[in-house]
């Protein structure tokens, strides 16, 4: 069992929940892999980076945003993606290509201008670049977008996630996934209570 797809989305699931060891477990396992579709290469050295990153591995981390960045644009180049655009855009800022983050993440947002993330990564970019009246405007626009759609909390939407692909792990792989789940609770059932 134990899909490429299933657990591209576990490992996934596991940065919305915050569990970055866990999170670099699930994405080497799936990183060891030689059956990982091209649209799903870009997001799996992401999140692994991500996940390094949030446990200190530096040096590991960026090795991982610079494979990001080459199938993020590979993609972006090939099907003209708004998300391609928008992750590439935040593995260049990760790797301090400030340059290249910026006309990455102004040709998302050309092709998707309703994406609120794209334009607070669009805020975050130009503060760097010290562009203060568009990293203003560009702040403006994120907040009037997530007025019209809020955003669901990230770790019940991992534990949204986790749920969709859990039947179709198996073995230790699904037992770690198992003992994520029982120990994470969704801020939506905790306010229930």
């Amino acid at each position: 069992m134990n899909d490429t797809y299933s657990l591209y989305k576990l490992a996934e699931s596991t940065v919305c929940m915050m569990k970055w060891n866990d999170c670099v477990y699930f994405y080497s396992i799936l990183l060891e892999r030689d059956d990982i579709p091209g649209e799903l290469l870009a997001g799996a050295w992401h999140g692994y980076g991500d996940c390094l990153e949030k446990i200190k591995k530096k040096e590991e981390s960026l090795k991982a945003y610079e494979r990001a960045l080459e199938y993020h644009m590979k993609d972006a180049v090939k099907n003209n993606k708004a998300s391609s655009y928008l992750w590439g855009s935040w593995a260049a800022l990760k790797l301090n290509k400030t340059d290249l983050a910026y006309d990455m993440i102004k040709k998302s947002l050309e092709l998707d201008p309703d994406y609120a993330y794209s334009w607070l990564t669009y805020s975050v970019i130009s503060s760097k670049l010290g562009k203060k009246d568009e990293s203003e405007y560009a702040r403006n626009m994120y907040k009037k977008l997530i007025e019209i759609r809020p955003y669901k909390d990230r770790i019940c939407e991992g534990i949204e996630m986790l749920k969709s692909v859990i039947d179709n792990l198996d073995g230790d792989i699904k037992e770690r996934a198992e003992n994520i789940l029982k120990n994470t609770k969704c801020k939506e059932d905790v306010n229930k209570k």
